[in-house]
């Protein structure tokens, strides 16, 4: 993963009301964390989902995410972007496969969405089109 790629991909999420972004999905990473394992409870069980799903520590590394991204939306894209690249480093170390963390990335972007159908969201993020354009730049 490019880590220029990545912070230019916060960067742009910053271009846009990114008070609003940031103020929403602060206020509902609680809701939001929960709905990402519900939602990847529903994936074929990898060893890095198995690690996610039913461990103490693969709940707190996924609110760790959450809260990361929360930060980045926040203002504090180096704390994203250090965690990232921390975590990559030793995800690649214990041999998951960047497919099996990805799917982490695209359940957050589907819980968020979910959110937002449900009225919560009140215009404040990202339309699919945008998120799914920039990530697939940052994991080239």
């Amino acid at each position: 993963m490019n880590i220029d790629k990545l912070k230019g991909f916060i960067d742009l999420i910053g271009k846009g009301d990114s008070s609003r972004v940031s103020y929403f999905f602060n206020k509902h990473k609680e809701r939001i964390h929960a709905g990402l394992l519900e939602r990847l409870e529903k994936e074929p069980r990898t060893p890095y989902l198995r690690f996610v799903l039913e461990t103490p520590e693969g709940h707190q590394r996924s609110w760790l995410y959450v809260e990361a991204f929360g930060k980045a939306l926040a203002g504090d894209i180096n704390f994203f972007l250090m965690d990232q690249e921390n975590i990559g480093k030793i995800r690649a170390i214990e041999g998951h496969k960047i497919q099996d963390i990805i799917v982490l990335i695209i359940a957050l972007k589907e819980i968020t969405d979910r959110v937002k159908r449900e009225g919560r969201l009140q215009r404040a993020l990202l339309t699919e089109s945008q998120f799914t354009k920039i990530y697939k730049e940052v994991i080239r």
